[in-house]
């Protein structure tokens, strides 16, 4: 059996918090601190693949983590900034967690 990419417990599917994981352990927040970037220059400066980042980049739009001003160009939103290793609270180290855990739990799905 495949599984559906959720986790009933919280209601969040198990990709959506591995993509946040992979996020935050990128430090794609703390390049977004300065304000909108373009999606290439993001890539060449974490050194990971464009097409794959701007995959990243639209989920993150679609759970208010950051905005796309213009084409392929994103900044944080307001709880995106909790995501930066600058911010106060445990907002990054819990979406690390988060994402770990969803990972185990869909890989016992499968």
């Amino acid at each position: 059996m495949v599984s559906s990419g959720h986790d009933n417990h919280s209601g969040w599917s198990t990709s959506w918090r591995t993509r946040a994981s992979i996020a935050v352990k990128l430090g794609l927040a703390d390049v977004l601190r300065e304000g909108p970037r373009n999606s290439g220059d993001i890539a060449a400066e974490l050194g990971v693949n464009a097409l794959a980042l701007r995959r990243l980049l639209r989920v993150l739009v679609n759970r208010g983590l950051v905005t796309e001003e213009s084409a392929e160009t994103f900044s944080l939103t307001a709880l995106g900034q909790c995501l930066r290793s600058d911010a106060p609270g445990a907002l990054r180290e819990h979406a690390i967690r988060s994402g770990e855990i969803g990972y185990q739990i869909g890989r016992a799905h499968v």
